[in-house]
């Protein structure tokens, strides 16, 4: 007969682990597997590493022992879900760039929106340190108007580990309105 044993029951992505083989009584022939090994020498342990996609780690062993009786041991390591996240501005991933408006003395509004997958927690903040919002989605929420070029993060965590993404603003024009202390006056003819 044998034994087959994983170093944990579940693990991330990323991550090893080890299965090991101990073959018992007498055998002659072994398979670990679908491949053949010899007897008198037994491989004991077989380290894998876990690819994306992979959502278990599989692993099968047969002793045949004299009399043609075979024997099967295995074992299965579930492996965490991976989370992921997508933040945007204004329904834009990456980077958008917004032009300040020297008639209106104003930048345009900025809308942040974020989903995930596989994911427990969620914390996005901006570059600045004026806003935490909490909550594995959101399809839109106010971050006012920008003073300056702001950057976006969506930090998740989930079963199998944790993941950002960013989304940067860039906002265009926005020295050329009034600093604190200054007015900015518009003259219309009626």
């Amino acid at each position: 007969g044998c034994s087959l044993k994983a170093s944990a029951s579940s693990v991330s992505t990323g991550a090893t682990v080890a299965l090991t083989l101990q073959p018992y009584g007498q055998a002659t022939a072994g398979q670990w597997d679908g491949v053949s090994f010899d007897v008198t020498n037994p491989p004991s342990e077989r380290v894998v590493v876990v690819g994306a996609g992979v959502s278990s780690i599989d692993s099968q062993a047969s002793i045949t022992s004299p009399d043609g009786t075979i024997r099967s041991c295995s074992v299965s390591v579930g492996v965490l879900p991976v989370a992921s996240v997508v933040i945007q501005a204004n329904g834009v991933t990456g980077s958008l760039t917004l032009t300040a408006s020297s008639t209106s003395c104003r930048t345009p509004t900025v809308n942040i929106s974020w989903s995930s997958t596989n994911a427990t927690h969620c914390t996005v903040t901006d570059s600045d340190s004026l806003v935490s919002w909490t909550g594995t989605s959101n399809a839109g929420i106010s971050a006012g108007r920008l003073a300056g070029t702001t950057t976006f993060t969506a930090n998740c965590v989930g079963p199998g580990g944790s993941v950002s993404s960013s989304v940067q603003v860039v906002v265009s024009g926005a020295d050329s309105l009034p600093t604190d202390g200054q007015l900015m006056f518009s003259t219309s003819t009626i």
